[in-house]
């Protein structure tokens, strides 16, 4: 089965981009590898082959907006942006961090996003029902941070939540422009939840241990809202259990 909707994939390489783009391959999408160093790219390219299937890859660094706009200048189409590029730094308390590394953060997780939605938009508007998803986090939920019952509400790692909410609040403003335009594009936010990845500088054995969930199904919901076109409401902040604590 081949399926001509063209995605593409940024941070592709590692951890839950490189699953999903993978994933996606398989299901017959042709699969754009946003890579910040275009040798994984290639490399992520070259096993993609290696099982019979076909992607292509392009040198993105989402904190770099020359490598963004060179980026956008090479995709002839698009239908699909998923913003998967992220990381967490910092891990004091709120009064103790490391501003220089909470803006490192900031730079990746909502100015990256920025930088390479504003920079595809124009592909985007040109298909047919496209969509925006943004790998998001219950970390950021407020209503979660102050609920007592809630696993959020003893996390403290605040560069990292911090940027997370202002990327929720960048999703809902976008989204609210495009309906102001009458675009067809939607904008969806998922939290995968905590994943066995060497995310936030963990070793996937070690977050195993500490409660993480395997890859596949971080992001399931993911897969989720590409597959269904009939799923196409505009905000939506979910997860695989359901609707997302905002």
């Amino acid at each position: 089965m081949t399926n001509q909707k063209n995605i593409l994939v940024t941070g592709a390489t590692r951890g839950m981009g490189k699953e999903i783009s993978k994933v996606l391959v398989g299901q017959g999408y042709h699969v754009i590898l946003g890579a910040r160093n275009i040798q994984d790219g290639q490399s992520l390219v070259e096993e993609i082959e290696s099982k019979g299937f076909s992607a292509t890859t392009v040198q993105l660094d989402v904190t770099d907006i020359n490598s963004v706009q060179n980026a956008a200048r090479e995709i002839s189409s698009l239908d699909i942006l998923i913003n998967n590029a992220g990381i967490a730094l910092e891990t004091s308390s709120p009064s103790n961090l490391d501003v220089a590394q909470v803006k490192k953060e900031f730079d990746v997780n909502v100015f990256g996003v920025m930088n390479v939605t504003s920079a595809m938009l124009p592909l985007l508007k040109n298909s047919k029902r496209a969509k925006i998803i943004n790998m998001s986090s219950i970390m950021c939920s407020l209503n979660s941070a102050l609920d007592k019952n809630s696993i959020v509400y003893g996390a403290s790692v605040a560069g990292y939540q911090s940027s997370k909410a202002a990327l929720n609040m960048y999703s809902i403003q976008l989204a609210k422009e495009l309906v102001k335009e009458e675009s067809d594009i939607t904008v969806d936010l998922v939290d995968p939840g905590m994943v066995a990845t060497e995310f936030g500088g963990l070793e996937p054995k070690t977050a195993k241990k500490m409660g993480a969930k395997p890859v596949d199904e971080g992001i399931r919901r993911v897969i989720e809202l590409v597959e269904n076109d009939k799923e196409n409401k505009n905000i939506t902040f979910t997860n695989n259990e359901g609707v997302a604590s905002w």
